[in-house]
């Protein structure tokens, strides 16, 4: 079938046109005349459908053409050729611009290039394809990646690789910034422990508008030098960025952070419990009876449903093996029975050694003495009885053991699941130290652990007062506290909390506009987030020039 619409073809020969033309389909004026307000400069001399396509030949309507070379305007053709282009697709078809191009010989004697193509309006010399082609596939290469924008793009009817759509996506000219005034500044890693980089983020556009390849005071001052204006740079407290700053733009506010300044005090936290804190057990304050109350009977616990399938499975086993010994009895050969019972001759064999389903635990006779004392010891932990058993010479495996320990913690189940009073424990890593001082809201429990810790050093409880205050200052903005605890800190006479005290001090007006200003990392962070996200889904492939292009991309409009 062809639908067509037939302008002055008669100039034409051309190839596209149906056999039997008169037969054909006249297309609507009104969508030829709407091809004719997008296809300007062009005349429209033939519109087709054939096999799910459309075709639009056109021809340039102007008679002359401008020479490249010497600029000067010819009307002489030369010869004449096709060029074809792919567009996006209209209406489910597949879009193709098919123009009847010239080519012009130029009027000049003097001119060194004799011959010349004429250039087609809105379409880039020597181009396959449109240039809303060219910017579909950029956006998508740029938005989702290559690969899984190859797929994206065939659902537009575009059939492309992912090269050609990461090239179309290199292509694409990114705006020089505008005069930033509040700018955000933070590192990310391309390679952890290898290479790293700096993030610019926007506060008024509320976007990243660049991507520095390193992470060096002295690109960041370049980069400020060249985009004057920046009157706020937030920052985090590292060193070679307010260096940066401070060289670039010199007129610029600097603010420290506030989450960095709490990070810094967890890490000072953290150095203070970096052997861990050894606490005392707990003990109630209520007088201890002199005999121990006798344990409670165990109430009756259903099986679980693991329980009910080893049983059922030990079931199974039993009876297999006592049909075997009937059936040898009765004079079966292996062979027969293997046969009758769809099993292989091994297996029967083992079968009829005699094993009994409980002779396996016999394996762990020898050391039921001792396991029985550790047990009492108060020592329930699989592993570890496996592990001292095995230093004795116990060749069997972890489940036998677990079979042999079974009964014992079925009975001993009402005494492990009673309520007892809980005890600090013994050892608090510097990592739960810190989480435990920092957080807002505590439990109960945490809250006498906290008051546990104080309690057992006074360093500990200096350590915890002066954390408190610290972080009440920051997040209430408080800046005059934040002197006074200036003071604090250096009069404690603490190592750890004078050398934290006077890394505040070497950047103390950033400090202080980070706790009376308004600004933050927090959008920083997010679109670190959101960097780290596209250049996973890079699988590393990526050089930095297209991670740039794709974490500044924002959709027009």
């Amino acid at each position: 079938m062809a639908i067509a619409y037939a302008g002055a073809i008669s100039r034409l020969s051309d190839p596209y046109v149906p056999r039997n033309i008169a037969a054909a389909k006249i297309v609507g004026t009104g969508l030829v005349s709407l091809l004719a307000d997008v296809l300007k400069g062009y005349d429209i001399e033939l519109v087709t459908v054939v096999d799910g396509r459309l075709r639009i030949v056109v021809q340039v309507r102007n008679d002359t053409a401008v020479c490249p070379a010497c600029k000067r305007v010819s009307s002489r053709v030369h010869s004449r050729y096709w060029r074809s282009l792919a567009d996006v697709t209209a209406f489910g078809l597949h879009l193709e611009l098919h123009a009847y191009a010239r080519r012009f010989r130029c009027e000049d004697r003097g001119c060194p290039q004799r011959f010349f193509a004429e250039r087609l309006p809105d379409i880039p010399a020597r181009a396959r394809r449109s240039d809303r082609v060219t910017t579909l596939l950029a956006y998508t290469a740029l938005g989702v990646g290559g690969l899984p924008g190859r797929r994206v793009a065939r659902l537009y009817g575009l059939n492309y690789s992912r090269h050609t759509l990461l090239r179309a996506a290199r292509q694409v000219v990114t705006d020089s910034p505008k005069t930033v005034e509040v700018l955000g500044v933070d590192d990310y890693t391309y390679r952890r422990g290898v290479n790293y980089g700096t993030l610019l983020y926007d506060f008024s556009e509320r976007k990243v508008i660049d991507l520095l390849p390193e992470r060096s005071a002295e690109f960041l001052a370049t980069w400020l030098r060249a985009h004057p204006g920046v009157k706020v740079i937030s920052r985090d407290r590292g060193g070679s960025y307010a260096q940066g700053a401070r060289e670039g733009a010199p007129q610029a506010i600097q603010v420290a952070d506030r989450f960095h300044l709490m990070q810094n005090l967890g890490d000072c936290l953290e150095r203070l419990a970096q052997n861990g804190i050894n606490l005392k057990p707990v003990t109630p304050a209520t007088e201890q009876p002199s005999e121990p109350p006798p344990p409670p009977s165990a109430p009756f616990r259903p099986p679980s449903r693991a329980e009910q399938a080893k049983a059922a499975t030990r079931q199974r086993r039993q009876s297999r093996q006592d049909l075997i010994r009937d059936l040898v009895q009765q004079g079966a050969s292996i062979s027969s029975i293997a046969a009758t019972l769809h099993l292989n001759r091994k297996t029967v064999r083992r079968y009829l050694r005699g094993v009994p389903d409980n002779a396996l635990l016999r394996i762990v006779d020898p050391y039921a003495e001792f396991l029985q004392r550790r047990w009492k010891e108060g020592e329930h932990n699989g592993r570890t009885l496996l592990a001292e058993i095995r230093a004795k010479g116990y060749a069997g495996s972890q489940t036998i053991l677990y079979d042999f320990l079974h009964p014992w913690r079925a009975n001993d189940g009402a005494s492990r699941r009673a309520p007892a009073l809980r005890s600090a424990p013994q050892t608090v890593s510097p990592r739960a130290f810190r989480r435990l001082v920092l957080m807002k809201v505590r439990t109960p429990d945490e809250e006498s652990l906290l008051a546990c810790i104080a309690s057992s050093d006074p360093f500990f409880s200096t350590s915890i007062s002066l954390a408190h205050e610290f972080a009440r200052t920051v997040r209430e903005h408080d800046a005059s506290a934040f002197d006074v605890w200036l003071g604090a800190a250096t009069d404690a006479r603490l190592p750890d909390w004078k050398a934290f005290a006077d890394s505040l001090r070497h950047d103390i007006e950033a400090v202080h506009n980070g706790i009376t200003l308004q600004w933050s990392q927090g959008p920083v962070e997010g679109s670190i987030h959101r960097l780290k996200l596209i250049k996973r889904a890079m699988y590393g492939r990526g050089g930095h020039d297209l991670l740039r292009r794709r974490v500044i991309f924002h959709l027009p409009g």
